[in-house]
């Protein structure tokens, strides 16, 4: 089993893990065994990635593996977990979660935010970003919603 990616590829080695994907850059979290990363265009720096470690890594570069945190993978147990996270991080993930396009005003993307959002209602993650931050929410749609600067 082999994830790829624009900045390279991630074996299975009889595992459990989490990918994600941002500009330029990919995540990988083992959970279970180990996975072998490979950046795209540095096919001879292949690393083995052991459970209970993860690690960024561009087309061309690894980053050093870290400790496996709860914010990773909070998502297994229907959780987003954000410990001084920025708002435009958070608003990216939250949007996985949702039907319909979740924007973050790049005014407003490098606001930090902490706590943990149950994943089950996002309609109330998103009600409640304005009594803990200087935004508001804005519905276009129920399917259209942006946060930004508070008026």
């Amino acid at each position: 089993f082999i994830v790829e990616t624009a900045e390279g590829r991630i074996r299975a080695l009889g595992t459990r893990f989490t990918v994600s994907q941002r500009k330029g850059r990919t995540h990988v979290a083992v959970l279970e065994h180990a996975v072998e990363v490979t950046p795209a265009a540095a096919p001879d720096r292949q690393y083995i990635l052991p459970a209970g470690q993860q690690l960024s890594f561009t087309r061309h570069t690894l980053n050093n593996a870290t400790t496996l945190d709860k914010q990773t993978t909070g998502w297994t147990q229907g959780q987003i977990i954000a410990d001084n996270i920025r708002l435009g991080d958070f608003i990216t993930d939250l949007g996985r979660y949702r039907t319909g396009l979740l924007r973050c005003d790049p005014a407003v993307a490098e606001l930090r935010l902490s706590g943990v959002f149950p994943l089950d209602d996002t309609d109330r993650i998103l009600e409640t970003l304005p009594s803990v931050l200087p935004v508001r929410v804005r519905l276009l749609t129920r399917y259209w919603v942006i946060v930004e600067a508070a008026s």
